[in-house]
């Protein structure tokens, strides 16, 4: 359920691709002089010796936090950049083939967990390296002059489209790098682990933000990371996804008042049917005005989550207090053939205790990190 809902977040943010192939340098290259591009670049900084939400940084980094406006105002990557292959990008020839291919790894499971090929498949190989949109999008090893950032994203946008022209990559150099070659284990490499960091610099390639709140410190996006720290592979971000993805959607459908209208506090409750048994809107019901209200549509996208709020054979749940099944029913009442209704999904690590803290969701990064699932006999 995480990956699906990651996967329509990301989709969200990027737009549906078109049927134009082009390469990371399309005739739209950015030229850094021009007034219509905007730079934005990303810090990636080591952990300080405590977490800020103990003491140990308050405020972020200087200059760490620029282009957020940007994000939450809708940038994306055009359909163009898209096309039906994905983004390209290249990668510099002075870094090593294993390096390479945790590099290539760490894109792919983007593509992976979010259903599309937004990157594209045939990565290219280029000698170039550093801040330049003129090179496309490249991925490479500099020295960034200064031994507590990690690694630099930097991107450049179209003011007036808010589309991303290119994006640059930049591992530091000055640190020691490294590959652990079984991050579930719990013998940590002594270095900044490639894919780990990898897996958070490609997440800016797709307009996400760095987090630092402490409830995000074991997400891919968390804005700090450690030497063999591995927790940043692990794309799934927790149950915070759901809410972050009605808050893209939320706000980018602000953008467009004239041609969306949202109908808050008006849950479905019928699908419609025309003459041809084919669905064509909804019944929605008004909870502040106790109104029906009819909405007619070309097109249905059910939304409505799981049943986990039933709880089935009495156990806990992480889910949110809509998610009862009433999707399901539409859908059974409206024809829809349904299957696997005996089927629950059950995430093996969660709090039982103490009872206040029931049904929090335990991430399976723990196990990542080394932890053991023991049954009762194990002590």
């Amino acid at each position: 359920m995480k990956k699906f809902l990651i996967a329509f977040l990301i989709a969200s943010l990027i737009l549906s691709s078109s049927a134009v192939i082009v390469s990371a340098k399309t005739d739209k290259t950015p030229v850094i002089s021009e007034k219509g591009i905007e730079k934005v670049v990303l810090v990636h900084y080591k952990a300080p010796g405590k977490p800020p939400w103990a003491g140990g940084l308050k405020d972020k980094p200087e200059g760490d936090d620029q282009g957020y406006k940007l994000f939450r105002g809708g940038v994306k990557w055009s359909d163009e950049a898209l096309g039906t292959a994905g983004i390209s990008y290249a990668i510099n020839e002075n870094i090593s083939s294993d390096f390479r291919e945790e590099i290539i790894t760490a894109f792919d499971e983007w593509d992976l967990i979010t259903g599309k090929e937004i990157f594209n498949d045939n990565v290219g190989t280029t000698s170039a390296s550093g801040d330049n949109p003129d090179d496309g999008n490249v991925i490479s090893w500099t020295n960034l002059g200064d031994s507590n950032i990690i690694a630099i994203t930097t991107f450049w946008i179209w003011r007036g489209t808010k589309e991303l022209a290119a994006f640059d990559i930049e591992f530091n150099n000055q640190l020691d790098w490294g590959i652990d070659p079984d991050p579930e284990d719990q013998n940590f490499i002594n270095e900044f682990d490639v894919r780990n960091i990898a897996s958070h610099e490609v997440g800016h390639a797709l307009v996400l933000e760095d987090l630092y709140q402490s409830q995000y410190s074991e997400m891919t996006m968390y804005g700090y990371s450690t030497e063999g720290e591995v927790k940043k592979i692990s794309l799934e971000a927790g149950d915070i996804t759901g809410a972050e993805i009605m808050r893209t959607i939320r706000d980018e459908a602000k953008n467009y008042p004239d041609d969306i209208k949202v109908l808050e506090f008006s849950p479905a409750v019928e699908l419609i049917l025309n003459d041809k048994g084919a669905c064509a809107g909804a019944i929605l019901y008004n909870l502040e005005t106790e109104e029906y209200i009819t909405v007619k549509a070309k097109a249905t996208v059910m939304a409505t989550g799981g049943s986990g709020r039933l709880h089935v054979q009495d156990f806990m749940t992480t889910n949110h207090y809509g998610a009862t099944g009433d999707g399901l029913i539409m859908g059974y009442r409206a024809g829809v053939p349904l299957k696997f209704l005996h089927t629950v999904q059950y995430h093996p690590t969660g709090a039982v205790f103490p009872e206040q803290a029931e049904g929090l969701l335990i991430t399976e990064k723990v196990r990542a990190a080394g932890a053991n699932v023991l049954n009762i006999d194990q002590g």
